[in-house]
């Protein structure tokens, strides 16, 4: 079972305020040290790592996770250092990874505190020794070696279908298997479920998620040592963590939606497999306008469709080409890029009666169609507005009046050239 805090500080407000749920694995017993009364540490692990882009600080670049997943006494009283098998890093600090999730965890954590693996020096992944100490009492642990192993592709293609409490995740993926975690966004693990296939589905129970907060569902795909779905952390390897957004949207379709990483600024990226005229649903938060752009050999963008907003009075405003053509289209409608299709296209006008802004995300679930077959790893980049303080909005009212015409003009004309719904 895999459930990781990216370390103390991150844990510090959330232990004892929040719920914490995890599943139990019926694999073999992990190799134990010490023994009780004393010092007992067990499932002692080493893994190479790396988590795709995200805003929770966990670790982009590749890392060695050191740890282990049960010691008693645990890191509230108990220290723990490491030093690798060469004696080029000694003494590393393993911090208290304490949660409800793994109460006795000592580990790097996958943070800024993991140690950095570049492969320049292969032997950080021979076997670790691991020391814990409190009071007089010290037991010494060896990790298993991760040496000869390489990172998993992350998994992709993920999507969450319901749109709920309770969304059903699946993903495609290439590792021997696979582990599912809520985590809340400040990184706390709320729920981890392990032994999954690298390829498949599972839904996520009740009473994790609610309708009130932002979450991120991470979906990891594993090299294991004995090439089994046990990912429990002494038997895994190497682990890529695939980490994504999602916010519960009560107007979402029952439909697949394929839901993005989000970068430390705020854009949206991508990681799907796209056929061409097959519609793919994406699902980022909200803010009053997006820009779409393909990765680089991606199929251009066919058509888009985007949602009806409760609030939406007016038609969303779509250009392209730099700005050079316009479109206005109604939530709903089916919009088709002329010709060969486009590699980015800006969307702007959703409306401010809407509520919606960045900092409280909706779900703004958007329709696209690709001109082929491949992977889309686009992103979406949010546009928003600062809010004017209540004594500015008078001064702004004729400017908005003295506006509307002209708009309603461009609207006309720009409505010629969306097609009518399917």
């Amino acid at each position: 079972m895999e459930a990781t805090p990216l370390g103390a500080a991150a844990l510090a407000g959330a232990i004892g305020t929040l719920a914490l749920f995890s599943v139990s694995q019926a694999n073999a017993a992990p190799p134990c040290f010490g023994s009780p009364g004393t010092i007992s540490v067990c499932d002692v692990f080493l893994a190479l790592e790396q988590a795709s882009l995200n805003n929770i600080g966990a670790s982009t670049a590749p890392v060695l996770f050191i740890g282990a997943d049960d010691v008693v006494p645990n890191g509230f009283t108990t220290s723990g250092f490491a030093t690798s098998s060469d004696g080029s890093i000694a003494d590393h600090p393993l911090l208290n990874s304490s949660s409800p999730a793994f109460p006795n965890q000592i580990s790097t954590g996958i943070g800024g505190d993991a140690v950095p693996y570049d492969g320049s020096n292969p032997s950080l992944l021979n076997p670790w020794t691991l020391t814990f100490t409190n009071g007089p009492n010290t037991v010494v642990a060896v990790t298993p070696s991760s040496a000869g192993y390489t990172l998993p592709p992350f998994a992709n293609s993920v999507t969450v279908t319901g749109g709920t409490t309770t969304p059903t995740v699946s993903w495609v993926g290439s590792g021997d298997s696979a582990f599912v975690q809520i985590l809340s966004k400040s990184g706390v693990a709320l729920y981890s479920r392990g032994d999954l296939s690298p390829t498949g589905s599972f839904q996520i129970p009740s009473m994790i998620i609610n309708n009130n907060n932002s979450y991120v569902i991470e979906v990891s795909e594993t090299y294991t040592h004995d090439g089994s779905t046990n990912n429990a952390h002494y038997n895994e390897a190497a682990i890529s963590r695939a980490l994504f957004d999602y916010t519960v949207s009560p107007t979402a379709p029952l439909v697949p939606i394929n839901i993005p990483m989000v970068d430390s600024s705020g854009v949206f990226h991508f990681n799907m497999s796209v056929s061409a005229g097959v519609t793919t649903y994406i699902d980022p938060e909200i803010a009053t306008g997006y820009i779409y752009a393909i990765g680089a050999g991606n199929p251009d963008f066919a058509s888009v469709t985007l949602p009806i907003l409760p609030n939406q009075t007016d038609p969303y405003e779509i250009e392209w080409d730099g700005g050079l053509e316009t479109a206005f289209v109604s939530g709903g409608q089916v919009f088709d890029f002329t010709g060969a299709g486009v590699s980015n296209f800006e969307v702007n006008g959703i409306d401010l009666a809407n509520g919606l802004s960045p900092t409280n995300p909706t779900a703004f679930v958007t329709a696209l169609t690709f001109e082929g077959a491949g992977m889309f790893t686009g992103t979406m980049t949010p546009i928003s507005v600062n809010i004017p303080e209540p004594s500015t909005w008078a001064m702004m009212l004729f400017g908005f009046v003295g506006l509307g015409f002209v708009g309603y003009r461009r609207a006309k004309k720009g409505l010629c050239n969306a097609r009518p719904p399917a």
